[in-house]
């Protein structure tokens, strides 16, 4: 996995249970990434880098992404920059782009 083997073996974020903010709006048993927003997806990518990197700022991130909502990916940048980690490519939304929660959003 992206930091070393998943210890739980329960997915990105180990138990379910263990994610800092609930199902975040995904239907329970939806697999992860599956209809995501794009807001979603970098509070889940932020929010797992704390985790291991600085877990006392976990409660900032829903904040960081509000602050940042216009490009979510420049802050994830910035992020990975800081504890010198690899970013994964940018989330656009969800593959099947059904208008997700900000219909035809532009690419930023």
């Amino acid at each position: 996995g992206m930091f070393g083997p998943p210890a739980s073996g329960a997915g990105m974020f180990g138990a379910p249970a263990a994610s800092p903010f609930g199902a975040s709006g995904v239907a329970p048993g939806q697999p992860a990434a599956q209809g995501r927003s794009v807001p979603e997806e970098y509070l889940a990518r932020i929010s797992e880098i704390y985790q291991h990197k600085n877990p006392a700022k976990l409660n900032n991130v829903p904040a960081l992404i509000q602050k940042n909502i216009a490009n979510p990916h420049a802050l994830y940048l910035r992020v990975c920059q800081t504890y010198g980690l690899q970013p994964q490519p940018q989330y656009t939304g969800p593959a099947a782009a059904a208008g997700g929660a900000f219909g035809a959003a532009p690419a930023f």
